[in-house]
């Protein structure tokens, strides 16, 4: 009999630690507050647009990764990101705090 795991949220992180736990012949089962999966990389569509949940990338370059994604969710967007923060008059390239040079002392 396999050992029983639980993950708790279907985001990035959930999503591979119980496939690769099923990997390793876990009995693994998945609970996810919403009904949709992905957590923060996750997206809605308003009509015939898309918009992402929140501002959270993969820059993976892993295929092994995108074929994960892809037995998930059936599909997968790739493009190059073009993300800004804007704070103070200032667009700050994302993710913001890798890219602090453009702040005052006292804001970063």
């Amino acid at each position: 009999m396999k050992e029983k795991v639980i993950v708790i949220g279907a985001g990035i992180a959930g999503i591979s630690c119980a496939y690769h736990l099923d990997k390793k012949l876990y009995d693994v089962e998945i609970y996810e507050k919403n009904d949709y999966v992905g957590g923060l990389a996750s997206y809605f569509k308003i009509k015939d647009f898309i918009f992402d949940r929140f501002i959270h990338l993969s820059f993976s370059e892993n295929s092994e990764f995108k074929n994960d994604i892809l037995k998930v969710e059936n599909s997968y967007y790739e493009h190059t990101p073009e993300c800004l923060n804007y704070d103070n008059g200032l667009w700050i390239k994302h993710p913001a705090q890798n890219n602090l040079l453009p702040l005052s002392l006292i804001e970063k």
